[in-house]
């Protein structure tokens, strides 16, 4: 492989990790809700749901 090549690698639907990146996952909770999101430990972004599970706000973080 060359150095300047990415590679992929998937875990089964929370996180994608490339070569020499932070891994990016997604934070679910209950039957896969999605409550937000992260590069490596720096979170990007954030949802809050109602009881319904609707979308209320939805909170962005600076690189």
């Amino acid at each position: 492989m060359k150095p300047d090549t990415l590679t992929t690698r998937r875990d089964w639907r929370t996180a994608v990790y490339r070569t020499a990146c932070p891994a990016v996952e997604w934070l679910t909770y209950g039957s896969g809700w999605l409550s937000g999101m992260k590069l490596g430990d720096t979170p990007l972004v954030e949802y809050t749901r109602d009881r319904l599970h609707r979308e209320t706000l939805r909170s962005f973080r600076p690189l």
